[in-house]
């Protein structure tokens, strides 16, 4: 693939290899990054709700002693994964989480689930 024609998820997905990353926790809705994981040979293990995929990525992380890879639905969704990540950050355990967001020309017209969590 050339390198004009690669796109966001292609350099992540090659990133994940590049460090060894062999599987991401993700929700099953296949995302463009979900695709192209698995078109890299990154399993996507599928977990229903953040809060339980947070709490497998702690545990794999605390149990394995290696750097578990979470992505998460943006908007409310992704407010379901703070309790697990604070968790998970209180004990000293890394966690690299992807949060994805609507594409930038829906931003600000109430796209599905979009959610300003920077704003008061």
């Amino acid at each position: 693939m050339s390198e004009a024609a690669r796109t966001v998820v292609d350099v992540i997905a090659n990133g994940l290899v590049r460090h060894g990353g062999e599987f991401i926790l993700g929700q099953s809705v296949p995302t463009a990054l979900v695709l192209a994981c698995e078109d890299h040979g990154i399993r996507n293990i599928t977990y229903r709700q953040e809060n339980a995929g947070g709490a497998i990525a702690d545990g794999f992380a605390r149990v394995s002693g290696r750097v578990p890879v979470m992505i998460c639905q943006n908007g409310p969704t992704a407010a379901l994964a703070v309790a697990p990540f604070a968790e998970a950050m209180k004990a000293g355990v890394p966690i690299v989480a992807i949060i994805q967001e609507v594409d930038r020309s829906q931003l600000g017209r109430n796209a599905f689930q979009e959610y300003d969590h920077k704003a008061p």
